[in-house]
């Protein structure tokens, strides 16, 4: 009889899911897509930190733009500003 993690069990999985795989920090040298992160400086979800430790490991490829904002609020706390932001940044590696 397989013995199932109960976590993945209520989500119908056959086992746990590995989370490495999803570490981009301790997998920044396999970054090859240039990342633009937009992240609140109050995200009590997400530490900020890892955007910086991330940041700061790839910056030929990692950009990092902080909000004075919580998880997922960016645009809310400066609309124009992230608009400005993303718009500037895509442009720029639109054309690489």
């Amino acid at each position: 009889m397989a013995h199932h993690d109960p976590l993945a069990r209520t989500f119908g999985l056959p086992g746990r899911i590995p989370l490495r795989p999803f570490d981009w920090t301790a997998r920044a040298a396999e970054l090859t897509t240039p990342t633009l992160i937009l992240h609140g400086t109050r995200d009590d979800s997400v530490p900020i930190r890892l955007s910086q430790t991330l940041r700061d490991a790839r910056p030929d490829l990692v950009d990092l733009e902080t909000f004075d904002a919580g998880h997922t609020l960016s645009w809310n706390s400066d609309p124009s500003r992230w608009q400005t932001t993303v718009t500037a940044w895509l442009q720029e590696h639109a054309e690489r």
